[in-house]
């Protein structure tokens, strides 16, 4: 089951590429987690978080997982540069 149809991607890529946003389609196979335990609550989806670090592009320095229930209403940029210092 794919969540995006071809179409919907490239829609997605042309509103980031106004936006000056570069976007990078990463697609996770089902049979990854075709075993693991799932319910209506708890989907196989829900999985692919887990293996972000191995299928998310080497060079990465950092990653911000968002919920997809998660309505943002205030800017980011405190979660995405924290005072890790302790200052």
């Amino acid at each position: 089951m794919c969540l995006f149809l071809p179409a919907d991607l490239q829609k997605l890529e042309e509103y980031c590429g106004r936006l000056g946003i570069s976007i990078t389609a990463v697609v996770a196979g089902r049979q990854m987690f075709e075993k693991a335990p799932v319910s209506k609550r708890y989907p196989q989806e829900m999985y692919y978080r887990l293996l972000a670090p191995h299928l998310l592009p080497e060079p990465l320095e950092k990653i911000l997982y968002l919920d997809p229930d998660i309505l943002v209403i205030n800017p980011l940029r405190s979660l995405w540069e924290p005072d890790c210092a302790g200052g």
